[in-house]
């Protein structure tokens, strides 16, 4: 029989054998009064009795099974849904026990499926609409507070000078940082460039670097800019097209007060007829105020970039042995497939200069470069311009190979000049007619640039290649030596010229043979 609650008793028998439930830890005493609990129904099996607890609460333990378990029968299957409707997720599967179905709802068997909860389709992409979310409304507050899904348009950058740009190296202390409006420098002018800077001019930490350029030229500009700011120097960057319009008749006073105190100078600009006189004021200026100078005129991408294949090193080494090689009164002859042949003399009083060596103070240097040049004393003979020239008019024409233009020579002065374009050859009268001095070969160009390997039908470039090149009028005489003197020049290249020095094969096909 079953005892009042809380009455002492036997201890309770441990569960049976094959028993699914064990007992579970005591709940610790309660010194408040319990409520006698109602009878509990005897149990059906009469082996299934009370076991008091030390806290009064009885429980019981399940009866013992006898005999081995019963094996359920497999559960029926379950009618699969249809195809368009996915079957109802599962919470908990996989997680190694049984998970229990949802409760059905009302009105539905458990092998149907019911309908979805709502038949409105939710969008979970995010909205381009602006929603305004009411976030506080507490007392106090002057109203809610809104969030804004739209970004923001962005903010212009502000402008850039068009004229004057002045940069300080890096690490100098500046007010703020904004972002910078900058274009991107072409990374394939940085290399060509660092090789000027490093190689001809030796540019020097808190040096003072000018650069003076044309919009054409700006791409230029900017990666001598970055170069010089990578070592540290102090960079001012003058658009002088922005200042004066084209052509120059003189050069822009703002960029030639910008000259003093510049110890390194550069001059990249298109080449304009008529602008010969402000090149030749900057020029003067700058070796005047002992400046290392860097002229580039009239000189595209990818005749910049061409000429600075070669190692420099390479370059002034071939120069440095034509130097030694050549001797007062040395000989020069000069044959092409095209039909030049011309003979060249030398005298005593000429010197050689080069157009390729780590630029002095108060010196100046064309590039592309690479070329031992003087004034000759005599030339005599055919000279065929297959490759490119000079002047406005010649960049614009380009490649002349197809328009060869013949000049012959007798003493040293033009006395005939063959093309084949009547507008070519009536641009060379015309130069020739011009000034005095303008008929006579003032200059001829050994070219030393080993990296050029064909013509691009720039003068400034094709010049330098290996062979022999003639320009007429200006002879830089305080360089070369020469007796007499011209105001203007219009230079000519030649290309695959084979030249003999003193009789000894120098250039084949404009390839050294020799001294390389």
């Amino acid at each position: 029989m079953k005892g009042p609650p809380g009455a002492p008793g036997p201890t309770p028998p441990s569960p049976g054998r094959g028993s699914s439930r064990r007992a579970f830890s005591e709940l610790p005493p309660s010194s408040e009064p319990k409520a006698a609990r109602e009878p509990v129904a005897p149990a059906t099996n009469p082996e299934d009795k009370p076991a008091p607890s030390t806290n009064g609460k009885p429980f019981f333990s399940p009866p013992p099974l006898r005999g081995p378990t019963p094996t359920p029968p497999p559960p029926a299957a379950r009618p699969t849904p249809p195809a368009s409707v996915p079957p109802p997720s599962m919470p908990g599967s996989g997680t190694g026990r049984a998970t229990p179905l949802p409760p059905t709802p009302s009105g539905f068997s458990r092998g149907a499926t019911p309908p979805p909860p709502s038949t409105t389709p939710r969008s979970w992409a995010p909205s381009t609409q602006k929603r305004n979310t009411p976030l506080s409304t507490s007392p106090g507050s002057q109203g809610p507070r809104t969030i804004s899904t739209i970004p923001p348009p962005p903010t212009s950058p502000p402008p850039s000078s068009l004229a004057h740009s002045t940069s300080r190296p890096p690490g100098a202390p500046r007010a703020q940082t904004l972002l910078s409006a900058r274009p991107a420098v072409d990374p394939g002018l940085v290399t060509p460039a660092a090789r000027v800077l490093d190689e001809l001019v030796a540019l020097e930490t808190n040096e003072r670097l000018l650069l003076v350029h044309d919009r054409q030229n700006e791409a230029v500009a900017r990666a001598f800019e970055q170069v010089a700011l990578e070592r540290r120097a102090r960079v001012e960057r003058i658009d002088a097209e922005a200042l004066a319009p084209r052509p120059w008749v003189r050069c822009p006073p703002d960029v030639l007060a910008a000259l003093p105190g510049a110890d390194v100078t550069l001059f990249a600009v298109t080449y304009e007829e008529g602008e010969y006189d402000a090149r030749h004021t900057f020029v003067t200026m700058a070796t005047a105020n002992r400046a290392r100078h860097v002229h580039i005129v009239g000189t595209s991408r990818r005749a910049f970039v061409n000429s600075m294949l070669a190692s420099s090193t390479r370059v002034f080494d071939l120069i440095a042995a034509l130097r030694n090689a050549v001797k007062p009164h040395s000989r020069l002859q000069v044959r092409s497939q095209a039909g030049t042949s011309i003979e060249v003399e030398m005298a005593p009083n000429l010197r050689w200069f080069a157009n390729g060596s780590t630029i002095r103070s108060g010196q100046w240097l064309n590039v592309p470069y690479g070329a031992l040049v003087t004034s000759p004393h005599q030339v005599t003979g055919t000279y065929v311009v297959d490759a490119s020239m000079g002047g406005g008019y010649g960049s614009r024409l380009g490649s002349l190979s197809s328009r060869p233009i013949r000049l012959m020579f007798e003493g040293g002065r033009v006395q005939r000049v063959e093309c084949r374009d009547a507008s070519v050859k009536a641009y060379v009268e015309k130069f020739i007619g011009e000034a005095m001095g303008h008929d006579r070969v003032g200059l001829l160009s050994l070219g030393a640039n080993i990296g050029i390997a064909a013509p691009l039908g720039e003068l400034i470039h094709d010049e330098n290649m290996p062979g022999v090149h003639l320009a007429l009028g200006e002879n830089f005489a305080a360089r070369t030596g020469a007796l007499w003197t011209s105001h203007g020049q219009l230079s000519f290249a030649a290309a695959d010229t084979d030249v003999d020095l003193d009789g000894e094969p120098l250039i084949r096909h404009g390839r050294y043979v020799r001294m390389v």
